[in-house]
């Protein structure tokens, strides 16, 4: 503006002085005084001669805590001046209050620049521009507003003419901050996420992620894109609409299915079981924990013989395992061959007698193990008939009274075992260990899960890998399996991976088409992800522009797409907010010339 004086060279201010050039129409004097004022805003900044604010007041916190309290009034103050702009009144009194208005204004920014010469005041207005947005949420959307609502509030030029200048230029400077604090802040974002890929530091989802991706390429799966890893990202949400996604999928869904695939042999040819390899996988995994818990009783075993202790007599099984006279002994027995404990062929033996032979651990293991499907069978088939309001036979009834006996004569002899070579704190530390993992582990993973029951009945048990795979992969099904992934081979970890976070995928796999699903809506989430979130939109157009969509599958891509955000921390968020000021207000200023808005 023609009476901004700051703009003036020193030259051109000593001629408006001394009367050498004309003051502005209707300045009069004033205009020599607001000059000289300017004149002395510039000696401040002469090398060599204190600023003006140091002059006034020596005491630097003093200095820093009115640079603080003149930033943290800007905002407030300018709500208040554009109030009485909106509302100046009529005539000679409207102008006379924007003239005062104007004045005011350009006195209090003066001496805050003042005051902005030193480093105190420089420190405090600083720490009083940051604080709002320490207080506002530590992301970029809220940050941008944050910026934006402050620089409308605080703009407007230094000498308004009107609430019509006074609205332009704010807004033209709170869209300037809002821009400028997006730019800063994603710059900061993508530095602080570059940095923690290098150093492989990632959040939950991300680490999840990557391992989602190993996963799927040691099947052999073509890659899987940063949108498929991370479908809740913003980048997710718009990818799901792009152009060859239906592609892709089914491309990887049969990848899988050749991978998980295996051949039932009939005389007209080879039949492909989908998921037949994985009803293995969980078939091992079942055996895998029996094992382990086998091999914990065996250690027992081996500190038995090398140390020569006494072994496991069976008093009280012996007594349990011979009373053939109930009549549920006949049912009961039949159980137990059937799940690896040949008590029918003890019969006629003298409970005495069998009382009297070692017994080692292992076989203990095996008997317990029998005794506990047995029952837990016999149980739920009693339940079964009870709620569907059948008879229960008496046999039946019988037969649970008998194995619930032997199960608890089984665990009486142990007990007895350990309470003789208590002073062995070894042997029985070992026992103990054994006995708390199959009632601890095996027994919520195995004895506890119907899919895993199932898996591994060669009576009952899923007539096809496709039916296993099914189940394994329905609501119920997977808190199930999660159950069985410890002891899962890697190959059968991969494939559980892939079918947990590639849904879509897996969908497409069981489907009977082979295509992948029809995703309702996907187009208008993808607007409504690419209005809330424009600089990921971005990011995967990019990502797949022609010649470049390999992008969105690389390692480096994904890296930094599972990093974790600097932003997560909420007070690193927040500080990296405030820090973006500070390169902003150079900027600013220089955009503001450029536009014309000082």
């Amino acid at each position: 503006m023609a009476d901004d004086y700051s703009k003036l060279s020193d030259e051109e201010l000593d001629n408006l002085i001394a009367g050498r050039v004309n003051a502005p129409a209707g300045q009069g004097t004033k205009a020599a005084t607001t000059a000289r004022a300017a004149v002395q805003e510039k000696s401040a900044r002469v090398e060599g001669g204190p600023p003006i604010a140091e002059q006034i007041e020596p005491s630097a916190v003093k200095r820093g805590l009115a640079g603080m309290g003149g930033a943290m009034l800007e905002p407030v103050m300018g709500l208040a001046e554009k109030a009485q702009l909106a509302f100046p009144g009529e005539g000679a009194e409207g102008a006379a209050n924007i003239k005062r208005v104007a004045d005011e204004r350009a006195q209090r920014r003066m001496y805050q620049r003042q005051l902005e010469e030193t480093p105190a005041g420089q420190a405090g207005a600083f720490a009083g521009e940051v604080l709002p947005y320490v207080a506002a949420p530590a992301r970029i959307p809220a940050q941008m507003a944050a910026a934006g609502g402050l620089g409308f509030l605080r703009g407007g030029p230094d000498r308004p003419t009107g609430i019509g200048s006074e609205l332009m230029t704010s807004g033209a400077r709170g869209g300037l901050e809002a821009a400028t604090t997006g730019v800063l802040m994603k710059g900061a974002q993508l530095a602080g996420r570059g940095a923690n890929a290098a150093l492989g530091r990632f959040s939950d989802e991300g680490a999840d992620a990557l391992r989602t991706n190993a996963a799927a390429e040691r099947l052999g799966l073509p890659s899987p894109t940063v949108g498929q890893l991370m479908p809740r990202s913003a980048m997710g949400k718009i990818e799901s609409v792009l152009p060859g996604r239906d592609e892709l999928i089914e491309g990887q869904a049969k990848a899988l299915g050749s991978k998980m695939s295996k051949d039932i042999v009939t005389p007209e040819g080879n039949i492909a079981d989908v998921g037949g390899v994985y009803l293995d996988e969980m078939k091992n995994a079942v055996q895998k924990r029996y094992q382990l818990a086998g091999e914990k009783y065996k250690a027992v075993d081996e500190l038995v013989d090398s140390q020569g202790l006494g072994n496991l007599f069976p008093v009280y099984t012996a007594r349990s395992v011979t009373a053939t006279n109930s009549p549920g002994y006949t049912t009961a027995s039949e159980l137990l061959g059937r799940y690896g404990f040949d008590a029918a062929g003890m019969q006629g033996m003298k409970a005495a007698d069998l009382g009297k032979l070692p017994l080692r651990f292992e076989d203990y293991h095996t008997m317990r193990v029998a005794t506990n499907k047995a029952l837990g069978a016999l149980d739920r088939g009693i339940g079964n008939a009870e709620r569907m309001g059948n008879a229960v036979p008496t046999e039946n009834k019988a037969a649970r009274k008998w194995l619930s006996d032997l199960k608890t004569a089984l665990d009486s002899d142990a007990e007895n075992w350990a309470t003789r070579h208590a002073a062995n704190a070894e042997a029985v530390g070992a026992y103990k260990d054994a006995t708390a993992y199959y009632r601890d582990v095996v027994a919520p993973t195995i004895l506890d899960n119907p899919l895993a029951r199932k898996v591994a009945s060669t009576r009952s048990g899923y007539p096809s890998g496709d039916a296993a795979l099914r189940a394994a992969t329905s609501t119920s099904g997977i808190p199930m399996v999660e159950r069985l992934r410890p002891t899962m081979t890697p190959q059968g970890e991969d494939m559980t991976t892939v079918l947990r976070n590639l849904p879509e995928v897996a969908e497409t796999l069981l489907s009977k088409t082979g295509t992948a699903p029809e995703r309702q809506g996907a187009l208008g989430r993808a607007v409504r992800a690419t209005l809330s979130h424009p600089l990921a939109a971005a990011e995967t157009a990019i990502g797949h522009v022609p010649g470049l969509e390999s992008l969105s599958r690389s390692m480096l891509m994904k890296r930094l797409a599972a990093s974790r955000d600097p932003l997560d921390q909420a007070m690193l968020g927040r500080m990296m907010a405030g820090g973006a000021q500070y390169p902003q207000g150079g900027l600013e200023q220089r955009a503001e010339r450029v536009f014309g808005l000082r």
